[in-house]
This record gives C-alpha cells, sequence and structure tokens, in this order.
C-alpha cells in the first residue's frame, strides 16, 4: 500500500512522522506539502476580506490508498462549499442533451470539443466540452443551439453532479467519486490485457458480466477530461460513471 498525503509544508514531516510510529514504513508514504501552494479554499474573498471558513477547511490532511483490496475501506474527500471553492476550480460544460436510452446518434466530437456520456440510474446525460471561463461555455452554447440541439444548456461542473446525484438511486454525495468504464465482457481477461493503461479494476456484476474500469476520479471534471485519452487508445465506448454502482 502506498499513502499519498497532502497537507501544509508546515504540518507534513509530522504527520508522516506520526504515521511512522504507528507501525507505517516512511518507504510506503509520499508525502506533498501543498498547502499553501494549492489550497482547496478559499484564504481571502474577491472583496478582500477574511475566510475563517476557507482557512479551516485548508488546515487539513488529505489521504489517498494505493493499491488497496479492501472494498469495505473508503477515504472520504473534504467537502468545500461552493462559495469557498478557489475561482480556478470553477469549470463548466454544456449538457446537449438527456435520454431515457443510450444513443447513437450523438458524435464522440462536436465543434471540436469531446462529448462525454455519463449514466446514472434514471437517465443517461451527454456533455461537450471543459471550459475554465463562463463565456466560453456561453459562446460554445449558442453555437451548439443554433446546430439543432435546442434544449441544451451550460452547466457548472459542481452543479452536474448534484444532477447526477439527484438522478442515482443510491444517494451519492458531493464526496462521492467517478470512474470510467472501459468494458464488459463475459469472460475474464487479465488486467494487463489494458496496457498502458494504468489503475484499472475488473468488477464481477451480478449479471455474470465482468467490468474493467480505470481510474477514480474525485470530481466530474477530472473523469470528463480523461475520457477523450481513453478513448484514443481505441476504447470508443467508454463512458463516466459514479464508483458507488460498482460496489
Amino acid at each position: 500500500d502506498e499513502y499519498n498525503l497532502r497537507l501544509s509544508n508546515r504540518r507534513a514531516e509530522s504527520i508522516a512522522n506520526y504515521l511512522e510510529e504507528k507501525g507505517i514504513e516512511r518507504r510506503r508514504m509520499k508525502v506533498a506539502g501543498l498547502g499553501e501552494s494549492n489550497p482547496i479554499a478559499r484564504n481571502v474573498y474577491e472583496d478582500g476580506s477574511d475566510s475563517p471558513d476557507g482557512r479551516s477547511l485548508n488546515r487539513h490532511v488529505s489521504l489517498k490508498l494505493r493499491n488497496l483490496e479492501d472494498q469495505n475501506v473508503e477515504v472520504a474527500e473534504i467537502f468545500v462549499p461552493d462559495q469557498l471553492k478557489p475561482r480556478s476550480e470553477k469549470a463548466y460544460t454544456v449538457l446537449l442533451l438527456q435520454s431515457e436510452s443510450m444513443l447513437d446518434t450523438v458524435p464522440d466530437e462536436f465543434l471540436g470539443e469531446s462529448v462525454a456520456l455519463v449514466i446514472t440510474d434514471e437517465s443517461f446525460l451527454y456533455t461537450a466540452g471543459n471550459f475554465d471561463r463562463k463565456p466560453e461555455a456561453m459562446r460554445y452554447l449558442n453555437e451548439v443551439i443554433d446546430l439543432g440541439y435546442e434544449d441544451a444548456s451550460m452547466i457548472e461542473k459542481s452543479d452536474l453532479e448534484r444532477l447526477i446525484a439527484q438522478m442515482s438511486s443510491r444517494k451519492l454525495t458531493m464526496e462521492a467519486s467517478y470512474t470510467i468504464q472501459i468494458m464488459a465482457l463475459k469472460n475474464p481477461v487479465d488486467i494487463s490485457y489494458f496496457n498502458p493503461l494504468e489503475d484499472v479494476f475488473m468488477h464481477k456484476g451480478i449479471d455474470g458480466l465482468h467490468r474493467y474500469i480505470q481510474g477514480d476520479y474525485k470530481s466530474i471534471d477530472r473523469a470528463m477530461q480523461e475520457l477523450p485519452r481513453i478513448r484514443e487508445l481505441g476504447y470508443d465506448d467508454a463512458f463516466i460513471m459514479s464508483v458507488l454502482r460498482y460496489k
């Protein structure tokens, strides 16, 4: 097992020393002090006033477990309210359409932007584009509407996660993570079949199918950014799913 810690530079060594005293070998730990350079919340608001709640959230330790085989062990993510998220973390996409069934009429790419499929318990969501700035997303939305997707809408990634949660029978939380299903097979294959892909895992469903998933992404944004790379490797039917669907 490998422990990746995200914490402030000032506390990095002390936390690692504490874990070592508790019996975890130091060679199994990778420590990164990112609290000062990459905060998860605002230390000050846009008007320059202090943000005590944001500073409190930035005094944290994030633990990530690698090569974990015990599926009953989960590490909860730190929830950061939208008003406390750094401005740079806001991202947008365009929701092309929702459908009760999977469609073969939606392209993998539209107007130069990758199209992602997100499957929930109630609906199939097709999104296009990853935008850091709202005006760019609005311009793309107008072009999409002009070309036939009249019900398309711009949506912030955090709002998309809420929509996915509402459409899931197992109530997701904002801490829920996402994965990319790359293949489902009746007969299992060795994980090495998917090289050079990393972090590929197999889940055997009650229907007898062996589903191969890649990655554990803490936000829909990260999963959508990774999906085009997966498809470029030949997995054209890859789609995004909540990790909870495989447990």
